[in-house]
């Protein structure tokens, strides 16, 4: 039997030129010995395509794999800023046995129409720990929204506007913020000074940092557990997630 890192290893000096003509040890290879060797490689593949497959499949396993470990080993390093800010606003059960962190935009269509998959899943769990870790990607407007709505904790307001700014639809600006924040209940004025915090301009720095650390592009992204899971999500899957963050305690 051939085993597989040979095959690969014929494939690529049958197909790189630069190799076949570097100097050898041995004999020079003819043409004719190439055409012959290439040959056995084409007719190899030809008459075991599902053993290529295969080999294919675990490759990108063992890349999948590699990726999940380095993520974790990121995860890991950026630990306190993800899971133990005293910024970010946590819903769901405080003391729950799985965490799931939502890194999202106030402007993100995608991260509004998942907002009531998310609440469903994790209301009904009853067991899970939602942290809200602001990404404002998506210009000023994103910045101003996240600034409010971090700044309305200080008012005790953070799930009213966060709702309100979820729940809005169309055109988004600095007005809108406010406007939306006077009726979730909000002091404006008061508002207005507390955005500009210090600790929330930390957080938002911290935020994009660790971002970009982890390679999250974009909203929505999540960590479940020690697993980055980027993109929409629905029901079964949200669920699933979360049974198997449980499951690997």
């Amino acid at each position: 039997m051939i085993r597989p890192a040979a095959i690969a290893t014929l494939a690529l000096l049958a197909s790189t030129p630069a190799l076949a003509q570097a100097p050898a040890a041995g004999p020079a290879v003819t043409p004719e010995d190439r055409a012959k060797f290439e040959q056995v490689i084409r007719d190899f593949i030809t008459a075991n395509p599902a053993f290529i497959q295969e080999q294919l499949d675990k490759l990108e396993e063992e890349r999948r794999v590699a990726q999940a470990e380095a993520r974790q080993k990121l995860i890991g390093e950026h630990r306190a800023t993800i899971f133990e800010s005293k910024v970010a606003p946590v819903a769901g059960n405080a003391q729950g046995d799985v965490v799931l962190v939502e890194w999202f935009d106030y402007r993100c269509g995608y991260c509004k129409l998942i907002k009531p998959t998310i609440e469903k899943v994790v209301e009904g769990d009853g067991k899970v720990k939602v942290i809200h870790k602001h990404l404002p990607v998506l210009g000023t407007a994103s910045v101003a929204a996240s600034r409010a709505a971090l700044a309305a904790q200080k008012q005790g307001k953070y799930a009213a506007l966060h709702d309100a700014l979820m729940n809005h639809q169309g055109r988004m600006d600095q007005d809108t913020v406010m406007a939306l924040a006077k009726a979730a209940g909000l002091d404006t004025e008061r508002l207005e000074k507390d955005m500009d915090a210090p600790e929330i301009t930390a957080e938002l720095d911290a935020n994009r940092k660790v971002a970009q650390a982890l390679r999250i592009r974009g909203t929505p992204s999540f960590i479940v557990g020690d697993v980055i899971q980027v993109g929409t999500v629905d029901e079964d899957r949200l669920k699933r997630w979360i049974g198997e963050a449980r499951k690997g305690g």
